[in-house]
């Protein structure tokens, strides 16, 4: 009898070529950085003017570097958390969990919690 293989899904990465998915990567990450860089700029500016400071242009493309590796990698945890849970869809609970090690952050969270989301997670 011959050796069987395994099946194993392909790689999205070789599937589509590697320089095929860099391009597509590149892409959607352009059209979600603008509006990102906008906003964050923006609240600097308005952050700066309440403080009394100026806010460089450098400073404003550095933080909003910052922000969006943070959120990339926030969403990659709750995608993980989500996915642990067996669910497909990403919840409250999944955001409360992840911020956990933050004790204020985690206050402010449960804060903003509608009511009617606390009470059906207790009942369930």
């Amino acid at each position: 009898m011959g050796r069987q293989r395994s099946r194993v899904a392909p790689n999205p990465i070789e599937a589509r070529g590697k320089r095929t998915f860099e391009r597509e990567r590149a892409s959607a990450r352009r059209n979600f950085s603008s509006p990102f860089q906008t906003m964050v700029c923006a609240t600097f500016q308005y952050t700066g003017a309440l403080e009394g400071t100026v806010v460089g242009r450098p400073v404003v493309a550095a933080l909003t570097e910052l922000v969006w590796k943070h959120a990339a990698r926030t969403a990659a945890d709750l995608e993980a958390l989500a996915k642990h849970a067996k669910r497909a869809t990403v919840s409250v609970d999944d955001v409360l969990l992840s911020v956990r090690h933050n004790a204020t952050l985690h206050r402010y969270m449960q804060a903003q919690i509608p009511e009617k989301v606390a009470t059906k997670r207790k009942q369930v």
